[in-house]
């Protein structure tokens, strides 16, 4: 488990999907670290790099959907040491045993995480136990105000309520 602390450690530095520690997994070899995550969520070289680096295998699955992931897991005996999900669909995981808690002691750049990311993680995670953010974003949308003004020149521009009312949707069309 050395390697699986040296990533959290390093991943820390870069928290910004989260990433959680499986208890039903098998302690993997010394050396060996198994990661399952979203494809697409890191960089091509970062594997190779995390390999060279801490002188350890990774073996790096891609997942597809929310779906192909819980059902993964809750068949139990993944193999993953560390499995990146999304916070909002933990809370229904953890009653179910599968996730270890973190030995935060082995995660000293914990410290170094934003006290307001940390607070909504408890949400899902109360005391923050399982979980640890690996990234953290929002979604936002661009068009061409003076497009969207040309048809609907009352459009809430700077609102998403101009893609979520139907109102205003129906005058862009």
């Amino acid at each position: 488990m050395k390697a699986l602390s040296r990533l959290l450690n390093v991943t820390l530095a870069s928290a910004t999907a989260l990433f959680l520690a499986f208890s039903a997994t098998t302690a993997s070899a010394e050396g060996t670290l198994n990661v399952y995550n979203w494809a697409e969520y890191i960089g091509e070289e970062t594997v190779a790099n995390f390999e060279k680096e801490f002188d350890v295998k990774v073996t790096y699955d891609n997942y597809d959907s929310v779906e192909t992931v819980d059902a993964k897991l809750l068949a139990g005996n993944t193999g993953y040491d560390v499995v990146s999900h999304a916070a909002s669909n933990i809370q229904r995981l953890i009653p179910t045993g599968i996730m270890m808690e973190l030995d935060m002691s082995k995660l000293p750049n914990i410290k170094h995480m934003r006290p307001e990311i940390m607070a909504q993680l408890d949400n899902f995670d109360p005391g923050n136990k399982h979980i640890i953010p690996y990234m953290w974003g929002t979604h936002g949308v661009t068009y061409n105000a003076e497009m969207v003004n040309s048809v609907h020149p009352d459009a809430p521009i700077g609102s998403l309520d101009m893609i979520f009312k139907p109102e205003h949707m129906e005058k862009l069309a």
